[in-house]
């Protein structure tokens, strides 16, 4: 009786927490005049994950994980062949600053794009570009396993205040602690 009482109380906190998350979601703008987004791994749990929003119709396209190496976002003038490209990359273990380095090549526009890679293997930074043409304030923060980049913004604010956000409880699940980021971009 008392493991089926947790058992309960445990699907409880999981139904809560996700009506939380839910609730977060509806309350961000339906309408983003700017594009950022959050990439982040959690070292301890192997998690990889991203949260982004956009002045574009589908984010879906900006991004790719890849399970136990990382996550890379193209974003600005998203670029198919540039995520393809930073794929492959991460998939080979490279480290952000070469997959980078490699996305900025002429053939991929880099210029009207901005790129963002964190991986999972300890001891290697996050890695950023923002290209020259892009309008509006553009940029990144990062942080050990966790990058922020934001364009076509008013101010740095968007991308200091996600990352303050993801920073503030470590300990929470990293779902949680990226939409928080991205809740917190948003205000």
């Amino acid at each position: 009786a008392a493991s089926a009482m947790v058992q309960n109380e445990s699907r409880r906190a999981r139904w809560t927490r996700a009506v939380a998350l839910g609730a977060c979601l509806f309350a961000l703008p339906r309408e983003a005049r700017a594009t950022w987004s959050i990439i982040a791994v959690d070292r301890a749990t192997g998690q990889i994950g991203i949260a982004a929003a956009s002045c574009t119709y589908n984010v879906q396209g900006i991004g790719s994980i890849v399970p136990g190496k990382g996550v890379v976002v193209v974003q600005a003038m998203s670029n198919n062949d540039a995520r393809a490209h930073a794929t492959e990359l991460l998939k080979a273990g490279a480290a952000p600053e070469h997959i980078v380095r490699g996305v900025r090549d002429p053939r991929f526009d880099p210029e009207n794009q901005q790129y963002g890679v964190v991986v999972l293997p300890e001891g290697r930074a996050p890695a950023t570009y923002s290209g020259t043409a892009i309008s509006g304030w553009s940029g990144a923060r990062t942080a050990e396993g966790v990058s922020v980049q934001g364009n076509i913004l008013v101010s740095e604010r968007v991308v200091t205040a996600a990352l303050a956000a993801f920073q503030r409880e470590p300990a929470r699940p990293l779902a949680e602690r990226l939409v928080e980021a991205l809740a917190a971009g948003a205000a």
